[in-house]
């Protein structure tokens, strides 16, 4: 019965270290290679978007720990700097 338990408990401390060590850096690269470079035939746009306006500033954050504030900061900043990008 305890050697289940430690060996729940270890599955479960893993896969807490699976899902800190899944950055916002790796999801962006995980988005793009699943879904814009499949649907779009000029993709150079929103990878730019994604390596200027994303990653330098939530890059390195575990993607669970990314709250909707940080998000919508982001976001908040390329439209108060006007980027027409933003207006679509």
């Amino acid at each position: 019965m305890e050697l289940e338990r430690t060996k729940a408990s270890t599955k479960e401390e893993a896969a807490a270290a699976r899902r800190r060590a899944y950055t916002i850096v790796h999801l962006c690269q995980d988005y793009f290679t699943e879904h814009v470079e499949k649907r779009r035939v000029n993709f150079a746009e929103p990878r730019r978007i994604l390596e200027r306006e994303v990653m330098p500033s939530l890059g390195a954050k575990p993607a669970v720990s990314v709250t909707k504030r940080e998000v919508h900061e982001v976001i908040q900043n390329i439209v108060d700097r006007g980027q027409p990008e933003s207006r679509r």
